[in-house]
């Protein structure tokens, strides 16, 4: 249970992160990618973000439409 914990708390400070800039952009198509990635595809988190930071931030809307 313990190892459990200490295995979840990045997971959720990342996910925070993610739910704060998805709030920050007002939209919708970044909570889908996020889930997307995450569930779907099996990503790591980590690997996710630096995704995030790299499409969604510096061009979100091409990465939106084009995916």
């Amino acid at each position: 249970m313990g190892l459990h914990m200490r295995m979840m708390t990045p997971m959720l400070t990342e996910a925070r992160l993610i739910c704060m800039s998805v709030h920050i952009f007002h939209s919708q198509i970044r909570i889908f990618y996020f889930f997307y990635f995450t569930l779907e595809l099996g990503i790591p988190l980590g690997q996710t973000s630096l995704l995030l930071r790299s499409n969604f931030f510096l061009r979100p809307w091409t990465f939106a439409i084009t995916q």
